[in-house]
């Protein structure tokens, strides 16, 4: 189990950004500026999961995203109430020493606990993508390959209670609340997307719909399926609960795990860019975009239905057992109070996930140079989002956003925007872009209030990415 826990920190070096993924991801640094408001003002290669349907673009023959000049990155972290200032004062220790809490320094962290027990974090390459307008075909064509990063964590309040006020008489602490889930995965995408104008509704300037279909690898996942466990605290100090939790790891044999229920000397580390998958699957993505009185667009999408079968070193991890210690001396009643919380390993054949289904709406309204009053083009545009699932890079909590993007000269992008519920609870986000020939240059924040003090910001964000347009 020890190698586990170095899969996150080997991705988290290898990836470059995060990809446009479940109901929370943001990709590129035109949408991180935004505050994820994309489902109507990504296009091109920006729309891959999001809306299939938008790959079309009016505007120019076809876009394409690889690592030069820029690669597309963007590193992103939330986790709460804590800010970077909480963490170094309560954990950080004073001069390489445990720092000691008073009474009030206690009842404050186990606040901060209350309010920041979910946390999340994304990452991800984008090896490749591209869409090409094909006029011949009424419509578009697209191919992404895209690795993501991803991870979502719950930790309960009375797991820090009990950690930090110890064993208090007649109360229970409940553990069912928490959570961790994460992944490395990569999606290859074919899109296509067509105008359907032959169809639509009198009253519609342009419909287009798209489809994407997914071949998805996944490299490594960790995750619990369940966690129903509590501890009691009787009148005696005696400890009584139980102990039921179910949780399954699946990776790559090219990450050398040592699981302890496991005698064999584990593989050793040899990551490459194609390492055999742990699991494969496939997703499909549906989109429609709408225009209606040529400012206004509409867009709907549903993307990731689908799922991942789980089989190179699927274990299983599995604790089902009562919790009786009313003698803190006797050795033997805690060893097996241990065993009963540390929970048996063992190899299964496979286990299977959901991909990170999410529904997406949008609308948007532009006004262009002749509107009278407004130099050069204003794009205002709102977003919700909804998760179907707890996945990493999805969530249940629907989200909501707002956003504008000007352009007052034809080589300069001001964007802006707020995000409300989701993984992140609220976001304003901004952002700048260069136009400069056929590359297009991003940069923005999905939080801007970090920016002047990111010690006191409990989600930090920067994004950076670039992109060639063929006119």
């Amino acid at each position: 189990m020890r190698k586990i826990f170095i899969v996150p920190i080997i991705l988290i070096f290898a990836a470059s950004s995060f990809a446009q993924y479940g109901s929370s991801g943001i990709g590129d640094a035109k949408s991180a500026g935004l505050a994820g408001t994309y489902n109507v003002t990504a296009s091109g290669s920006y729309a891959y999961g999001i809306n299939p349907a938008n790959i079309i673009n009016p505007l120019y023959r076809g876009d394409l995203i690889f690592l030069l000049p820029l690669p597309q990155v963007n590193i992103k972290a939330s986790t709460g109430s804590f800010s970077i200032d909480d963490l170094n004062y309560f954990f950080g220790g004073v001069d390489g020493e445990p720092r000691n809490l008073s009474r009030a320094e206690v009842d404050r962290l186990n606040n901060l606990f209350k309010d920041a027990g979910v946390g999340s974090y994304f990452m991800s390459l984008n090896m490749l993508s591209f869409a090409v307008n094909l006029p011949v075909l009424n419509g578009a064509i697209g191919f992404s390959i895209s690795d993501v990063f991803a991870g979502n964590f719950r930790l309960p309040p009375d797991a820090a209670e009990f950690t930090l006020s110890g064993n208090l008489i007649n109360h229970i602490y409940s553990f069912n609340d928490a959570e961790f889930k994460s992944w490395w995965v990569r999606n290859y995408s074919l899109t296509y997307a067509r105008t359907l104008n032959e169809i639509k509704p009198g009253f519609l300037d342009q419909l287009n719909a798209g489809l994407s279909l997914k071949l998805v690898h996944g490299y490594a996942y960790a995750g619990t399926e369940r966690v129903n466990s509590f501890i009691e605290i009787g009148d005696r100090s005696e400890i009584t609960g139980r102990a039921d939790y179910l949780a399954y790891t699946s990776v790559t044999k090219d990450i050398g795990i040592d699981y302890e229920f496991d005698d064999k000397d584990p593989a050793e580390t040899n990551l490459h860019l194609f390492p055999p998958p742990a699991g494969s699957g496939f997703g499909v993505d549906i989109g429609f975009t709408a225009v209606y009185d040529r400012n206004w667009t509409f867009a709907l999408s549903l993307t990731d239905i689908g799922s991942l079968r789980w089989k190179n070193n699927a274990a299983r991890f599995l604790a089902e057992g009562d919790i009786i210690l009313n003698d803190i001396t006797n050795h033997a009643m805690r060893d097996s109070i241990a065993d009963i919380i540390a929970g048996e390993g063992s190899y299964v054949d496979g286990f299977t996930t959901s991909l990170p289904t999410a529904l997406r709406a949008g609308a948007s309204y532009s006004f262009m140079n002749d509107n009278d009053g407004i130099p050069g083009n204003l794009l205002l545009a709102a977003d919700y989002n909804q998760g179907f699932n707890k996945l990493p890079g999805n969530t249940t909590a629907p989200r909501f956003s707002v956003a504008a993007e000007w352009q007052p000269l034809n080589w300069s992008i001001i964007r802006m925007g707020f995000s409300f519920g989701g993984l992140d609870k609220f976001n304003w986000a901004a952002g700048f872009g260069f136009v400069t020939g056929i590359i297009e240059l991003n940069i923005a924040t999905t939080n801007i209030l970090a920016v002047p003090a990111p010690n006191s910001a409990n989600h930090l964000s920067v994004s950076v990415n670039s992109r060639w347009v063929f006119r």
